[in-house]
């Protein structure tokens, strides 16, 4: 099933910054999605590109403060994170490799991984977070 951008749900976290973020690499996705579509090679590479360098440096920072905060759930949150590294890592091929219905579909998973990760797997961090006083609830 194919997902368009009328579907994915608008989920937040409800820290500013990490909701932010979430909504730049679902633009990011939508685009490079579009670009596929519409066989805009150019395109591809390059929001291919940015797609994967701010997926990297957003995980690399949950990660971190995940780490520095002592998060229990951290090992289980970066493992979710290292399956969607190897997507991208996987989308990338299906393009190299010119699978431009392969590379959708992954797309399409993604954006659905990304709705369940953040309205469970983000959502429980920041409840940890809150309920250790790291966040005020209302922030």
């Amino acid at each position: 099933m194919t997902t368009t951008p009328a579907e994915v749900l608008d989920a937040q976290v409800g820290d500013p910054a990490i909701d932010h973020d979430h909504k730049l690499i679902e633009e990011l996705i939508l685009a490079l999605r579009e670009a596929i579509v519409s066989g805009d090679n150019e395109a591809q590479a390059e929001l291919g590109e940015a797609l994967v360098r701010h997926v990297r440096t957003h995980f690399a920072v949950e990660e971190l403060l995940m780490r520095l905060y002592r998060y229990p759930g951290a090992a289980a949150h970066a493992e979710e994170h290292a399956a969607v590294r190897d997507r991208l890592k996987r989308i990338a091929w299906d393009l190299t490799s010119g699978d431009t219905d392969a590379a959708l579909r992954d797309l399409d998973e993604l954006l659905a991984w990304r709705t369940t990760h953040m309205t469970e797997a983000d959502v429980a961090y920041r409840q940890y977070l809150c309920a250790t006083g790291i966040f005020r609830s209302g922030a």
